[in-house]
């Protein structure tokens, strides 16, 4: 027995060695092939990716010393993002590229002006409602004298740390909000006067939709165009990056819109029937359902925060308005979180929820867009490096295909289609 364990110990290191001695002779070779594609760059290739990085240079300088002229163009592009999709649709059915944008040009300026003309007076009308129904001065004072009373009834060490604690908390609540509301009118309207004023800011505006029409139309065109401009060995890997970020953003951001809209018509109807079966305390029916279809657009934590200000107005009038209307919500997060997220967006993120939730607070510290964009970055961040990992794997993954696909191998062909060839190859030397 002892000399079988040796002589398979001695095979097993013998194997080791010769694995490592291949790989120490593919490496070699490797760093071979490096060193020889670095001797091989001439100086033509090299100032040929001198101007490329010095025109990327460039065009970053514009682009950051002409923000304000171009936000038109920014809002184009995502409006040419969203509308391309329904433009190659209406086209495969057989109606021109040119009669396919203007109907979708035309359905998204209906749709627009039916919001402006349905949804915003009202929704204006019932936030200046609720702002009058706002606590005033003596409601707060009367709410301030009880809490004075109750106050009152604890012992002498308890009501100062209390007194103090709200003095605190009240003095550095007016502070931050007057710098706040400082800060925000200052930007606002150095920000809106200094766009107003630009001339590139007003022409942009004015000419994006003529831009918008020729890029939809010319979109296959552009992108031929940037293939035959890009270098072979880079195509694969330039479009396989493209298709992975418009993969993730595409997905989500519709499916987030579609989302949005479905929960703030099923938030109107719901408290439109509460309404009508006579539970008290429901209004602002239909600012409700804006500010939750709003809210859907932030993952995980949108729905709670859209049903917030419906438990507050509830508040004020009964505990069972609290009820019917918490259970209203509850109903429409679970159609949301059963029915509607899987048919809609699916699995499209692929990112645990713990995890989504911190890059929620992170990003939250960047502004309000970057909540809702922190999903789809962190999917098409994550891709990105899966795919750029595997490109420098052994063996690398083929140039322009992306982690989640596999390599198709060629199937075998079946007795009849051998049979079929054989015979086609016997009469063509017949022939």
């Amino acid at each position: 027995m002892s000399n079988e364990r040796s002589v398979a110990e001695v095979s097993g290191e013998v194997i080791r060695e010769d694995e490592l001695a291949s790989r120490a002779r593919f490496s070699g070779a490797q760093w071979r092939r490096l060193m020889l594609a670095i001797q091989g760059i001439t100086p033509s290739r090299l100032i040929q990716f001198a101007l490329v990085i010095g025109a990327i240079y460039g065009i970053s300088l514009i682009v950051q010393a002409s923000f304000g002229a171009l936000i038109p163009f920014f809002f184009g592009a995502l409006l040419a993002y969203l509308f391309l999709p329904l433009v190659d649709r209406v086209e495969q059915v057989g109606t021109p590229r040119w009669a396919a944008i203007l109907l979708v040009f035309s359905l998204a300026l209906l749709a627009v002006a039916l919001f402006i003309s349905f949804i915003i007076p009202p929704v204006l009308d019932q936030f200046n409602s609720l702002l009058r129904a706002l606590p005033n001065t003596e409601k707060v004072e009367r709410w301030m004298a009880q809490i004075q009373v109750l106050i009152a009834t604890l012992p002498p060490e308890a009501q100062t740390f209390i007194y103090d604690g709200l003095n605190q908390a009240l003095e550095t609540l007016r502070t931050n909000l007057a710098t706040y509301v400082r800060n925000v009118f200052t930007f606002l309207t150095t920000s809106l006067f200094g766009l107003l004023n630009t001339l590139g800011f007003l022409l942009g505006f004015f000419i994006i939709p003529f831009w918008l029409f020729y890029v939809l139309k010319d979109a296959q065109h552009g992108q031929r165009s940037l293939n035959n401009s890009l270098p072979s060995w880079i195509r694969g890997d330039f479009w396989a990056m493209l298709r992975i970020i418009d993969k993730v953003f595409s997905s989500y951001i519709r499916a987030q819109l579609l989302l949005g809209l479905i929960i703030g018509i099923c938030t109107f109807v719901g408290l439109s029937l509460l309404q009508l079966f006579g539970v008290e305390g429901i209004q602002y029916t239909l600012l409700l359902a804006v500010w939750a279809g709003i809210t859907e657009l932030i993952p995980f934590v949108g729905p709670v925060l859209g049903a917030i200000p419906a438990l507050l107005i509830a508040s004020a009038v009964s505990w069972q308005s609290v009820l019917a209307v918490l259970l209203l919500y509850i109903i429409i997060q679970q159609l949301e979180g059963n029915v509607l997220v899987p048919k809609v967006t699916g699995d499209s993120l692929r990112i645990h929820p713990a995890i989504l939730m911190v890059l929620l607070i992170v990003m939250s510290q960047f502004g309000f867009i970057w909540i809702v964009l922190a999903g789809p970055i962190a999917a098409t961040a994550r891709d990105l490096f899966l795919y750029i990992y595997g490109r420098f794997d052994e063996p690398p993954r083929p140039a322009g295909m992306l982690p989640d696909e596999r390599i198709s191998m060629p199937t075998k062909p079946s007795v009849s289609e051998a049979e079929g060839e054989r015979a086609a190859t016997v009469k063509k030397r017949e022939a």
